[in-house]
């Protein structure tokens, strides 16, 4: 619905565009790894992960994202993922 506006506003806020990021990291949407929740199977928007990190970890965070070894969680799962963590070292 809105994507392409949610896209507009979160990536560049570290003064790099979607095409700016294809651009530097030599990325196609066809060469970007297509992701699902390892836990739920919520698919992953690899743009909205991109967005989280400032230009100089942007590399580094690529990698990990074509991975073949590392799988991710969604964000609903993270925090449930998380607050057991918590949970079960903090008690």
């Amino acid at each position: 619905m809105y994507v392409d506006l949610i896209k507009k506003l979160f990536v560049p806020r570290y003064n790099l565009s979607i095409k700016s990021i294809k651009k530097k990291f030599n990325l196609s949407e066809d060469s970007i790894k297509r992701r699902v929740c390892w836990k739920c199977g919520t698919k992953l928007n690899f743009w909205d992960y991109c967005s989280e990190f400032k230009d100089n970890k942007l590399e580094k965070m690529i990698k990990l994202w074509q991975n073949d070894y590392i799988e991710f969680y969604c964000c609903k799962c993270f925090k449930i993922k998380k607050s057991e963590y918590l949970k079960k070292n903090l008690y």
